[in-house]
């Protein structure tokens, strides 16, 4: 009798313990526990919100880096066109690359031209060009390497009447008005 009087005393206080345990548990850890999980997920959503706060900052200045090279590189650009007024100059320059090649020229300009936005006019040039095969093709990279663009539409080659080839070139310059600088 003794032992089951021990074991019912044991019994009885481990029943009181567990339900002490639960109810510290529902009113102390459950709480607690709800209120780091809530935490827990706030700081989650915190956190992405900051990456993408960070995200948009560095792509902001990504945006300006490259709007400063574009600026920079605007320069290059504006070489693109002709200044108007300097259509004397542009054939000057062809004339005296032609010669500097040994090269005869004709120069067949429409300097009318067609406008393509704000003051800037597409104008055709046609260049026909009469010597030896070594001076045609100096004479045509030199025209590739002055400070103007000519954009060449169609380029043909033929043997000339004498002993030499006649170089025709057919394209495009780009005057830009004053105003438009």
């Amino acid at each position: 009798m003794k032992w089951k009087k021990i074991y019912n005393y044991y019994i009885g206080s481990s029943a009181i313990m567990l339900l002490l345990l639960a109810v510290m548990g529902i009113l102390i850890i459950y709480p607690a526990l709800n209120k780091i999980i809530s935490i827990k997920n706030e700081i989650a959503a915190e956190k992405i919100s900051l990456e993408k706060k960070l995200d948009m900052g560095l792509n902001a200045k990504k945006i300006k880096e490259d709007l400063m090279k574009v600026e920079a590189d605007l320069a290059i650009l504006d070489s693109v066109f002709i200044p108007k007024g300097a259509e004397l100059t542009l054939l000057s320059d062809i004339e005296a690359l032609a010669a500097k090649n040994n090269v005869t020229v004709s120069l067949k300009p429409d300097f009318i031209g067609v406008n393509v936005k704000n003051g800037i006019t597409r104008n055709s040039l046609a260049i026909n060009a009469q010597g030896d095969f070594a001076g045609l093709m100096a004479f045509l990279n030199g025209l590739d390497s002055t400070d103007f663009y000519l954009i060449s539409d169609q380029i043909s080659m033929a043997k000339a009447a004498k002993d030499g080839l006649t170089l025709n070139i057919v394209g495009q310059v780009y005057i830009k008005s004053a105003e438009n600088k």
